[in-house]
Order: C-alpha cells, then sequence, then structure tokens
C-alpha cells in the first residue's frame, strides 16, 4: 500500500540528505540518513533501488573492508592478545557473529597463524534480515533499532503454495554442514552429501510474536536447485545461493537476530 503523505514527504528528505551527505564524503552519515529513508517505506521503486544500490557500495568499505571508518558505530579496531584464538574474540567480542565473518572482512586465510598484537576490524552488529516475499528478497540489516543500517540484498526462493509464513521470528541455531530429512518422504540426507537439498547451511528460526510462535520446521538454508531462486518451489523455507546463505550463516546469530518475514 501507498505510505500517507507525511512519510513520503520524511521519506524523500531523508533521501535528498543522504545522497547530499554521501556527495560530500560524509559516508557514515549518509548511510543512516539513507537507511531511514528506505526503512519508512515512503520511498517509490527507483528511488528505494537506488538507495539499496548506494548503501550496497558503502557496505563493501564500510562493513566487508578491513578498514575502520572514523565516527563509525558499528566498526572498531582490536589487538590480538597473547594466545588469542579467532573464535573466542568473535564470543566474546560481538554479537554473536561467527568468527570465519571477522577472517572474511579482515582478509585472513588461516586463522591459525594469527598473532598476537595484530590489529583486527570488529563489527558490533547484530545483523538482522527482512524478507519482502513478492520480491523474493533479503534484505540484510546491522544494529538495533533505532539505528538500524541496510548492508546488502540477496535473491532467495520461497515455499510453494504460498507455504512461507509472514511475521516475525528470531534465529535460534545454526548448523553447517547439516544432516537433513525430508519431511514428506522421509528420506535422510546425511552430512557431506552433495544431493543434500538444504546444502551447506542451515539457519533455524522460531516465532516471537502470536501468529509465528506456534509455527515450526522453518528456516534459511542453502539449495543444491540453484534455478529455483526467485520463485516458490521449497517447502516453506527460504532458499539461497551458496555463497549467499555462507555470508547470512555467518552473522545472523541465535537469541539475537530478528528474521521477518513480509508479503
Amino acid at each position: 500500500p501507498e505510505a500517507p503523505p507525511g512519510v513520503r514527504e520524511r521519506s524523500l528528505a531523508e533521501f535528498a540528505s543522504g545522497m547530499r551527505l554521501l556527495k560530500n564524503g560524509l559516508g557514515i552519515e549518509a548511510r543512516q540518513r539513507l537507511s531511514d529513508a528506505l526503512r519508512s517505506g515512503g520511498l517509490d521503486k527507483d528511488r528505494a533501488n537506488e538507495t539499496r544500490e548506494a548503501l550496497t557500495e558503502l557496505s563493501e568499505t564500510l562493513v566487508f573492508g578491513s578498514g575502520v571508518a572514523q565516527r563509525d558505530p558499528f566498526a572498531r579496531e582490536f589487538i590480538i592478545p597473547e594466545g588469542g584464538v579467532l573464535a573466542k574474540i568473535a564470543q566474546n567480542q560481538t554479537n554473536g557473529l561467527h568468527w570465519k565473518f571477522i577472517a572474511r572482512i579482515n582478509g585472513i586465510t588461516n586463522p591459525k597463524r594469527i598473532r598476537s598484537g595484530q590489529r583486527l576490524k570488529l563489527l558490533s552488529g547484530p545483523f538482522h534480515a527482512v524478507i519482502k516475499k513478492s520480491d523474493y528478497r533479503l534484505d540484510l540489516w546491522m544494529g538495533d533499532e533505532k539505528t538500524r543500517v541496510y548492508v546488502r540484498s540477496f535473491d532467495v526462493g520461497l515455499g510453494r503454495d504460498n507455504r512461507t509464513p509472514t511475521g516475525r521470528f528470531e534465529v535460534s541455531s545454526r548448523v553447517e554442514n547439516p544432516q537433513h530429512t525430508d519431511p514428506e518422504t522421509g528420506k535422510i540426507f546425511g552430512k557431506d552429501d552433495p544431493m543434500n537439498p538444504v546444502g551447506e547451511f542451515w539457519i533455524a528460526i522460531k516465532g516471537t510474536e502470536a501468529t509465528t510462535k506456534n509455527l515450526s520446521g522453518f528456516g534459511l538454508h542453502g539449495t543444491i536447485e540453484e534455478n529455483s531462486i526467485g520463485r516458490s518451489e521449497s517447502l516453506g523455507c527460504v532458499r539461497m545461493l551458496p555463497d549467499d546463505i555462507a555470508l547470512v550463516y555467518e552473522v545472523l546469530s541465535p537469541s539475537r537476530s530478528e528474521v521477518e518475514f513480509l508479503p
């Protein structure tokens, strides 16, 4: 539905302000202003797409780059202590981010070869996902409610016969290289089975409101049927391409990350 006039006016003002800030090299301020405009729901489709493109480009540096920008409320520098281990650093210094994400943004190819005194970029998170069913799109966001900023989007596949629900959930667990049992046939796919239909990663979710709290068995996962992305062919879960689910698995954390499904 079209946003009320007041919402549209505020959104356009935030959009224009954010674009000016971006043009003037104030990326941190621009990110927040443009994210606010996008979240408001008051932008038309073309401006919303333009905003996503601008914010995605910003994220390549502010989120996925190894540098820490001045005034960035989500990023900080961390010096590895004696005996430091990436897994423990991720557990103790972030809002549930996987150690593989720390390795990803810092260009670390071998986590066993980090050294004391080495400087790392850490992000505070937490990350959240919003799935727009009608667009087959997952938007990844970062931060708490009032200061949440857009990170980037991914194409997804959804459930056939409208089996994918709407409403609010939270991440309950995440599993790498999962075993999977087909709920319709009972067939079991073991770990490392190349025919496992959920791929290499499984992110389980549970409902957090009256309309979703009794729903079970839903989650986000990979797929071996890559042509099902952008279509409604799953049993209700969200399907993602292998590289995309690998990234989302690293940032969506149990008990911290929200997942919202919109029509």
